[in-house]
């Protein structure tokens, strides 16, 4: 068994600030890498703005990452901070910018390599520029993972880079919550619930691994309560974040499994986001799962059937539609999906994956 964590990790009220010296350790040139409006509404970009100023630092902001970032996305923003030479990178916000800040420290550190770099772990380059991440929702964990999820025209699929790049500072405050409207929780929330449940039924689960994701199962009644709360507290906040963290701690070691893979082709396909659309698949993973992994799962979310929390996750998330004509197109897609086939602990052959699609969140128009 292997144990690693790399990233230094804070949550807690005025994370930024209070943390300005470690910042401080990273260099005199920084470029932050943002979405395009929500780190401005939410104080985040101002509060990391406002402390890189009072250390003296220089920086420059991206603010152009799409919601599922592409490689062309990766190669804009470093062609726009190439010149400017920045010693670190700064991500701020949901999964979207968090992951594209990894791609992009790799890429700033490679300035001769083309996007051939990003897919390629054979080739001579160095290290990525290092990587602090603030996030903003409570869904992906990726201030604490090595991931970078990108989005593939050329093959209209995302997929992971082979690039492990921890970021080695986060800093996360529950404030930045308090703007995400409640669709946005609810999804990043799913989004964290499937992290644990792909990395506890895993072909990579460990004791390690086990300790994260027994914990964060068990505190899934909590999230629910706090996700259909009307009137949400900073501690509420705090608990989503905290949650999502350790669920990004779980999936450092294993990996996400099918309801990831099956994913890609709803979010990619038809923009359903990225936690609805794993979540579609939730239920019927667990149900095909082995009978040890299903009891283990069930009793700690706390339901007694798969029916059960199928039904709770519904009224959250919803259905998702899909046009009869894609069914085997996507099908087709996951079957290809070497990597997420070996991760799963139970036989994962065609039969298996068509049986997660019938009996998923899914309706076939």
């Amino acid at each position: 068994m292997f144990f690693n964590m790399t990233t230094k990790l804070y949550i807690e009220k005025d994370a930024v600030s209070n943390h300005k010296k470690d910042i401080e350790g990273f260099g005199k040139k920084a470029l932050i890498v943002t979405g395009h409006n929500s780190s401005r509404i939410n104080g985040s970009l101002s509060d990391v703005e406002n402390t890189l100023q009072s250390i003296g630092t220089e920086y420059i902001v991206y603010n152009k990452t799409d919601e599922n970032p592409s490689v062309e996305n990766i190669l804009d923003a470093r062609e726009f901070a190439l010149s400017f030479d920045p010693e670190y990178v700064i991500g701020i916000g949901g999964g979207s910018p968090l992951d594209a800040s990894k791609a992009i420290a790799l890429m700033l550190a490679n300035p001769s390599f083309g996007k051939e770099l990003l897919f390629d772990t054979s080739l001579n380059y160095k290290k990525a520029l290092p990587v602090i991440c603030v996030p903003t929702t409570c869904g992906t964990g990726s201030e604490v993972t090595p991931y970078s999820i990108l989005t593939l025209h050329d093959k209209q699929t995302k997929s992971s880079i082979p690039h492990h790049i921890f970021p080695e500072l986060s800093l996360g405050d529950g404030k930045y919550l308090s703007y995400a409207p409640d669709n946005i929780l609810i999804n990043t929330a799913v989004d964290a619930l499937g992290h644990f449940i792909e990395s506890h039924i895993n072909a990579k689960q460990t004791s390690f691994s086990c300790l994260f994701t027994e914990k964060g199962l068990s505190m899934w009644q909590t999230v629910k309560t706090i996700l259909l709360k009307k009137e949400k507290t900073y501690d509420d906040y705090e608990t989503l974040l905290t949650v999502s963290s350790i669920a990004g701690m779980a999936i450092s070691h294993t990996g996400t499994s099918l309801p990831h893979g099956m994913s890609y082709s709803l979010t990619y396909n038809y923009g359903i986001p990225h936690g609805k659309a794993v979540g579609t698949f939730l239920p019927a993973y667990i149900n095909n799962s082995d009978e040890k992994n299903k009891s283990q799962v069930l009793k700690l979310l706390d339901y007694n059937s798969c029916e059960e929390f199928s039904s709770d996750l519904e009224k959250l998330i919803g259905r998702t539609v899909i046009k009869e004509c894609d069914y085997n197109s996507y099908m087709e897609a996951m079957m290809s999906n070497e990597r997420k086939l070996k991760s799963c602990p139970f036989t994962a052959d065609k039969n298996t994956v068509s049986a997660i699609y019938k009996d998923s969140l899914l309706s076939i128009d």
